[in-house]
């Protein structure tokens, strides 16, 4: 569950955000292609149920693994 949220948190944070590095990385390169320097664009996150999902099946996920690294949980078997 830890992992997954996380996997899941940082895919959810990625697709839901614009700007920042990776964008600019793609204009800096379309800029060296095309020779048409374009404007830089803000970095926006927006917040949404997914994310917020997400974040709580992460943190749901830490809780129960530290548990069991802990020894409070057994393990299974």
């Amino acid at each position: 569950m830890f992992f997954t949220g996380m996997a899941f948190a940082g895919l959810s944070f990625y697709f839901s955000s614009s700007g920042g590095v990776i964008s600019d990385f793609s204009s800096s390169n379309a800029s060296a292609q095309t020779g048409l320097i374009q404007k830089r664009e803000v970095f926006v996150f927006r917040k949404g149920p997914v994310f917020t999902a997400s974040i709580i099946f992460f943190s749901i996920g830490l809780v129960l693994f530290l548990l069991l690294i802990s020894g409070v949980i057994p393990p299974a078997g």
